[in-house]
C-alpha cells in the first residue's frame, strides 16, 4: 500500500511538472513573438522614410505607351539633403485629376520620395510649387492697394492681414478645443468687422453704424445656412478622400459646423462690401 501510494504520488506531481513545462514554453513562445514583432516594426520604421523636396525641372520626355502619355522627367533638387542632385523618374497624368498636370522645363515642382536604408527608392510627382507665384501676387495686390488708396489702402491690407491673423489663431484653434464652429466663425468675423472698419474709416458714427449692420447681417447669413443647410441634409463631407481621412483620423470635428462657418466667413467680405 505505501508503494501504490507513493506511485500514484510521483505520477500526479510528474503530471503537475508537465503542465508547468507547457505553460512555459508558451509564455516564451508568446515573448519571443512579441519581441520580434516589436524589432521587426521598429526596423520598418527605421528604414522607410517619406519626403518632399522642392526641385526645378531640367528636363522633360513625352512619349505614348499602351494608348496612354507618359512623361520621363528629370529634376534638379534645390533644396534638402539632395540639393543640386539630379533625379530622374516617370510621371502617368491622368485626366480630370490632379495629376494631370502640363509640365514643362525649369517650372518649380514638389517631388515626393521613398527612402530605404538611406537610399532613394521611388521617386513620383507630388505636385507643382505654387508658393513662390502666391507671394508675387500677393506683393503686387498689395502694392497696388496701397498705390491707389494711399492711407485707407495700408489700412484695408492691414485688416486683411488681421482677419488672417484671427482665423489661424482664433477659429482654428477655438474649433479644435471643441467650441460650436458657427459660433467661433461669428466672433472672428465680428472681431474682424470691428477692426476692419475701425483701421479704414477711423472711429465715427458712421463706422459705428456700419459695424453694427454688418455683423447683424453676418448673422443672420450664418442663420440662414445653419437653416437651409439642415433642410437639405448637408454634412460638410463631400469628396471621397476627406470621407476617408474623418475615418482614420482621430481628431473631432463637427464637419457640418465646420461648413457654416465657411459660408459665415465667406459672406462676411460681401456684406462689408
Amino acid at each position: 500500500m505505501q508503494l501504490l501510494h507513493i506511485y500514484v504520488y510521483d505520477s500526479q506531481a510528474n503530471e503537475q511538472e508537465d503542465v508547468m513545462k507547457r505553460i512555459y514554453v508558451i509564455l516564451i513562445l508568446q515573448i519571443l513573438i512579441w519581441v520580434a514583432s516589436t524589432i521587426s516594426y521598429s526596423y520598418s520604421e527605421e528604414i522607410r522614410l517619406y519626403e518632399k523636396y522642392n526641385a526645378v525641372i531640367t528636363n522633360i520626355d513625352k512619349e505614348v505607351r499602351d494608348g496612354g502619355e507618359i512623361y520621363t522627367i528629370q529634376a534638379r533638387f534645390i533644396d534638402g539633403p539632395y540639393e543640386n542632385n539630379i533625379i530622374q523618374f516617370e510621371h502617368i497624368p491622368i485626366e480630370g485629376t490632379r495629376s494631370d498636370l502640363s509640365l514643362k522645363p525649369e517650372m518649380s515642382i514638389i517631388v515626393s520620395l521613398q527612402i530605404v536604408d538611406g537610399v532613394i527608392d521611388r521617386a513620383n510627382l507630388h505636385d507643382i510649387e505654387r508658393r513662390n507665384t502666391l507671394k508675387i501676387i500677393s506683393i503686387i495686390f498689395l502694392c497696388l492697394l496701397v498705390i491707389f488708396g494711399g492711407l485707407r489702402g495700408i489700412g484695408a491690407a492691414l485688416s486683411l492681414l488681421f482677419t488672417m491673423f484671427l482665423i489661424l489663431f482664433c477659429l482654428v484653434p477655438l474649433i479644435l478645443k471643441g467650441v460650436e464652429p458657427i459660433f467661433a466663425a461669428i466672433l472672428t468675423a465680428s472681431l474682424s468687422i470691428l477692426i476692419s472698419f475701425l483701421l479704414i474709416s477711423g472711429l465715427s458714427k458712421k463706422s459705428f453704424c456700419a459695424i453694427i449692420s454688418t455683423i447683424g447681417g453676418t448673422i443672420i447669413a450664418g442663420l440662414f445656412a445653419y437653416h437651409f443647410g439642415n433642410l437639405m441634409a448637408l454634412t460638410g463631407l463631400s469628396e471621397d478622400h476627406i470621407q476617408t481621412f474623418v475615418r482614420y483620423s482621430d481628431v473631432k470635428i463637427n464637419y457640418r459646423g465646420l461648413l457654416f462657418s465657411g459660408i459665415i466667413i465667406g459672406a462676411m467680405g460681401a456684406i462689408m462690401d
